[in-house]
């Protein structure tokens, strides 16, 4: 909702919101951008009700007041991607997958000439002449299913919202289903998920052959990766500053679909490209490197390890983990067993429970799947304020990188 507001106020609109009273990482764009949010209140509807109303999909007028008074004064008002999809022109580029949605999106934001964007992390902006819309589009409750797409990107399948899909084969339906409202299919290829959908347009990315981008790693080292990549009988050389096969991957879908649309990938700026806030946000602590990471999927942990790994490869990780959702963390109990068995020391802090409720017998249950991790301590952070030459990792989706800033500032 952040990043609709600062692309709807760069088109020039006056853009208020109202949200909860919590500090969001989110937040210091809105200021930026100079969009007053207010606290959740029902008279902020009288006061604007001959505005127009757009409503995060997390609110319906049982849960939230506002949507009630909306509906008791008759005011019309649209959800979020349904506003988007009749909205915004030019062409739809939606980016799905469970992982690397968010960082696909920015490079291609990057990348894409005269390209308008809604990002996960906060970002957005809006061109009245923008040949391309980028939009992050989210599983979540099938809420990508709201979208008419010209491309649409899968970067990867891999089960995830246990507490709402049931099972993996639901989890995988409703990729199927997303990319029926696509004109144009991009996928990874070498995901066995992804290889379960058929689309009469269909391109695929991937290491193994038969890809219509088909990548080989020539060379990694603590600066990045040398990569080769072939795309229609053409082959491209990228020395790409990023770490972690997943970020690879990540280039060769935006690789392969600039390349659909004719634009020169010969001479991208591979360094000007900016990761999004909190995916391997770094500064200097001391001696030490802090890196805070959004990763809360099990996947998505390993990912960040690995990348730390290549990246500093003779230092130590200390993590200090935030699990998100009970259902998330005891649905995927066995892919999170070993998650961090190769940490030097790791540290958990309670589950931020989100859209549930705090269970004490829940959350022990929690711990005892994170065997190797202690709870965090006052104690603990004094003594890790004393390390020195050590990578300091701070991961999850949660309020955790907030708790923690001061102490490592």
């Amino acid at each position: 909702m952040s990043a609709l507001g600062i692309a709807l106020k760069s088109l020039g609109h006056d853009v208020v919101g109202s949200d909860k009273v919590e500090i969001f990482f989110t937040d210091n764009e809105l200021i930026k951008n100079d969009i007053e949010v207010l606290n959740f209140n029902e008279e902020n509807i009288d006061k604007y009700k001959d505005w127009n109303f757009i409503v995060s999909y997390a609110y319906d007028k049982d849960n939230n007041y506002e949507v009630k008074r909306l509906e008791e004064l008759g005011v019309k008002y649209k959800y979020y991607s349904e506003f988007i999809n009749e909205f915004f022109k030019g062409k739809m580029i939606g980016v799905s997958g469970s992982h690397g949605k968010t960082t696909v999106s920015k490079m291609l934001a990057s990348f894409l000439p005269l390209s308008s964007y809604i990002i996960g992390d906060g970002s957005g902006r809006a061109y009245s002449d923008n040949k391309f819309f980028v939009i992050e589009a989210c599983e979540y409750k099938r809420h990508f299913l709201n979208y008419d797409f010209d491309y649409l990107i899968i970067n990867n399948i891999d089960y995830d919202h246990p507490d709402y899909y049931k099972n993996k084969d639901e989890y995988l339906n409703a990729f199927i289903e997303a990319s029926m409202r696509a004109k144009c299919l991009i996928c990874n290829g070498d995901d066995e998920n992804c290889k379960m959908i058929r689309h009469e347009n269909r391109y695929t990315f991937g290491f193994n052959r038969g890809n219509n981008c088909l990548i080989k790693v020539l060379e990694e080292n603590e600066k990045g990766y040398k990569v080769e990549f072939k795309i229609k009988r053409k082959t491209y050389f990228y020395e790409l500053p990023y770490y972690g096969k997943h970020m690879i991957y990540n280039f060769a879908c935006v690789l392969l679909l600039l390349s659909l649309e004719n634009v020169d990938i010969k001479n991208i700026e591979v360094n000007k490209f900016e990761l999004p806030r909190l995916r391997m946000s770094e500064r200097i602590y001391k001696s030490n490197i802090i890196i805070d990471d959004y990763a809360h999927h099990p996947t998505e942990i390993k990912c960040i390890i690995n990348a730390i790994r290549q990246k500093y490869p003779d230092r130590e990780i200390i993590c200090i983990f935030q699990p998100h959702t009970y259902t998330r963390s005891i649905s995927l109990k066995k892919e999170f067993k070993n998650v961090f068995d190769e940490i030097e020391e790791c540290y958990l802090e309670k589950t931020f429970v989100s859209r549930e409720k705090y269970d004490k017998t829940k959350e022990k249950e929690v711990k005892k799947i994170f065997k190797k991790c202690k709870y965090l301590t006052k104690d603990d952070i004094d003594k890790i304020n004393m390390y020195e030459n050590k990578v300091i990792l701070i991961l999850g989706a949660g309020d955790i990188h907030y708790k923690f800033l001061k102490s490592f500032s």
